[in-house]
């Protein structure tokens, strides 16, 4: 395997969870850089994505006990930098954090449940917009 076709598998195996942990590093120390967080207020943002994630494949599976299949999928490039994922995720936690004034842990736990579920939502858009520019450039 060339160096090239060895840096294609890389970034097409790591690109959504590359662009997740943007997201959630991101969002944490926006978090952290407004409100001084003791580790109960870390821990409700972890747990609010978990919460997150769980809807999202509650929802997804149609309920969280369903059998899983993984169908490989083709990618384009460009779906795999997630600009509106990552930073649309990020820009909404800066958004609410910034018109909230006062700090508390359920709005921790809901800025978790937020960024797993809108990275996931704005992931599919991605996609679709990137699968739409392909298929025109292709005509």
């Amino acid at each position: 395997m060339n160096a090239l076709d060895n840096i294609r598998d890389n970034i097409t195996d790591e690109s959504a969870a590359y662009g997740y942990t943007l997201s959630i590093w991101g969002s944490g120390a926006l978090l952290l850089n407004k409100y001084s967080m003791d580790p109960g207020a870390i821990l409700a943002f972890v747990f609010g994505g978990v919460i997150g994630f769980a809807l999202l494949a509650a929802i997804s599976f149609r309920g969280l006990f369903e059998e899983v299949e993984s169908p490989d999928v083709d990618h384009i490039a460009a779906s795999m930098i997630h600009i509106f994922a990552s930073l649309g995720s990020v820009l909404i936690t800066y958004l609410v954090i910034t018109s909230v004034e006062n700090f508390s842990k359920p709005l921790v736990f809901l800025i978790g449940a937020h960024v797993t579920f809108t990275y996931n939502l704005l992931l599919v858009l991605e996609e679709l917009v990137s699968e739409d520019i392909y298929r025109l450039e292709n005509q």
